[in-house]
């Protein structure tokens, strides 16, 4: 019988499509390193062909931390509510929920964050290619760098898949 206590679970990449629900939090490890986290809702939908309706089908909630450059990058360009595309490595976290009922954490730690083009525009701000140059995280500082992107959400709007069932069209 194996010992439970060393078996490592897989990493599974992930890509999420979704909407921040929450403010960024940008922090440092003692070592200095940032990290942002933030938690992003997934919804899904399906077409009905008998009544030719997309039909919210569940939302999952992901919680999605990001590292470095990126980390920063992050906490000055999204918000609440922004519309994002997420990759990342997804490793499962099983634990007992207050009530003391075994529950699985959807935690993700990104290599990839952006905007989701669908909902919202962006202006591309280069940052230096220079670490020298490159902004350094301030632990002491409480707020996030000013914005550097600009997002617009969008109405979405979503098509019946196309004949031939390919939803992508």
């Amino acid at each position: 019988m194996a010992n439970t206590s060393t078996i490592v679970p897989p990493t599974i990449s992930v890509g999420i499509k979704g909407n921040i629900t929450d403010d960024l939090t940008l922090n440092a490890t003692p070592q200095g390193v940032p990290v942002c986290t933030f938690s992003v809702a997934e919804n899904h939908r399906k077409f009905d062909s008998a009544t030719n309706q997309w039909q919210d089908a569940g939302v999952t909630f992901w919680r999605v931390t990001t590292w470095r450059r990126q980390a920063q990058n992050a906490a000055a360009s999204f918000h609440k509510g922004d519309a994002v595309i997420i990759a990342g490595r997804f490793t499962p976290n099983a634990f007992l929920n207050k009530e003391g009922h075994p529950q699985l954490g959807l935690d993700v730690s990104a290599t990839d964050v952006s905007a989701d083009l669908n909902f919202a525009t962006v202006q591309v701000t280069k940052n230096p290619r220079d670490e020298q140059t490159a902004p350094q995280y301030a632990p002491q500082a409480q707020q996030a760098p000013a914005p550097q992107q600009t997002l617009a959400p969008q109405p979405e709007t979503q098509q019946a898949p196309a004949a031939g069932g390919n939803m992508w069209g």
